[in-house]
């Protein structure tokens, strides 16, 4: 991410010139970087100790703010560290340089907002949020005609704009989108640290937040994903691929890795299940749970989505276990029974825990 989009989103914010997109942009960005949020704060301190200008003494009120924010900026050195054993160059380039970042973030923020902050100028959110909770799939249709599936715990944000240049939606959670055509308006899908942009066509997204995965299926049409840390590497899938972006440990033979961002991805080929007459990633859009090679860890959080429940593993090396099946309309037990057919396991149910060990 680069630091100036998020210091010139804060200062659009501040001086209530932010659009709906532009608002939904920033609070995806402060969830995918939490370190920022003393950034936040300190801007959002800046503009309440200065002064607002008024007709005609906007020059003075610029200078007398512009004091304010200094001050503010010598109380941030006066709190840098001193760190024990530094060579006096490294430390003085390291103090030095903060010093030159938060100078250029107070300037630029400062600055923008002095900008955008006339009197009269105000900015009404007008941020749209469909939901689905646990249980069947749901369907909503958006402003532009596009279709979108929720799956459970799912949630898509969007600003109901229609004057945006691009139609662009935020997902957390799994949803399955049919994109209405309209190549003068790309329809971006942001999960996560990646984006979906689509024109007319059929995919499937799943970017749950307690998953350090996110994955992107193309059923019909073309895609152009982009991970936040490599926005220049752009990966296009071709209909029934699909592609895993995952953090660094969960690194398996034959993915690329990127080092210096700890992350990962992988492009591979999907096929369909007969028991469902689809590929297994989008099979929940009948109602199913279907998986195929699927480790146990992974399909766990699957369940505890449909049936509600929290999985707790009691031995660890279950979690490993490659599982394959469908479920349908079965309840929690019976479909725990169908899992002990192939892998040896037992349960226990307790409220709304499902506690597994080995037999």
């Amino acid at each position: 991410m680069k630091p100036e989009r998020l210091i010139e989103l804060l200062a659009r914010q501040m001086g209530n010139a932010a659009s709906d997109a532009e608002l939904l942009e920033l609070q995806e960005l402060m969830k995918q970087y939490p370190d920022q949020q003393q950034l936040a704060e300190m801007l959002r301190s800046v503009k309440a100790e200065t002064t607002q200008p008024v007709a005609g003494q906007e020059e003075e009120m610029v200078s007398e703010n512009w004091n304010k924010l200094q001050q503010q900026l010598q109380a941030e050195q006066d709190h840098i560290p001193v760190l024990p054993m530094m060579p006096k160059r490294k430390f003085l380039q390291t103090w030095m340089g903060r010093a030159a970042v938060w100078g250029g973030i107070i300037l630029v923020a400062g600055t923008t907002w002095f900008m955008l902050n006339k009197p009269g100028q105000q900015n009404i959110a007008n941020v749209q949020q469909l939901s689905a909770t646990n249980g069947s799939p749901e369907k909503k249709i958006l402003p532009d005609g596009s279709v979108v599936w929720l799956n459970a715990r799912s949630t898509v944000r969007y600003a109901e704009d229609r004057e945006l240049n691009t139609r662009d939606v935020y997902l957390e959670g799994e949803a399955y989108f049919q994109v209405k055509q309209d190549p003068e308006h790309p329809f971006i899908v942001h999960a996560g640290n990646i984006a979906v942009r689509a024109l007319g066509t059929e995919f499937n997204v799943t970017a749950y937040p307690d998953e350090n995965r996110l994955e992107t299926t193309l059923i019909s049409g073309k895609v152009q994903v982009t991970m936040n840390e490599k926005p220049d590497q752009k990966i296009i899938l071709a209909p029934n691929e699909k592609l895993t972006v995952i953090n660094k440990e969960m690194l398996r033979p034959g993915q690329h890795e990127d080092a210096a961002n700890e992350i990962s991805f992988q492009v591979e080929p999907v096929t369909s299940l007969a028991s469902v007459n689809a590929v297994p990633e989008v099979a929940w859009l009948q109602d199913k749970l279907a998986f195929q090679n699927e480790q146990f860890s992974k399909l766990a959080k699957r369940i505890e989505r449909r049936y509600n429940v929290h999985m707790v593993f009691r031995d660890s090396t279950l979690k490993h276990e490659i599982l394959t099946g469908t479920f349908e309309n079965e309840n929690i037990r019976k479909a725990l029974s169908l899992l002990q057919m192939t892998t040896p396991f037992r349960y226990r149910i307790e409220g709304d825990s499902v506690f597994l060990n080995r037999n």
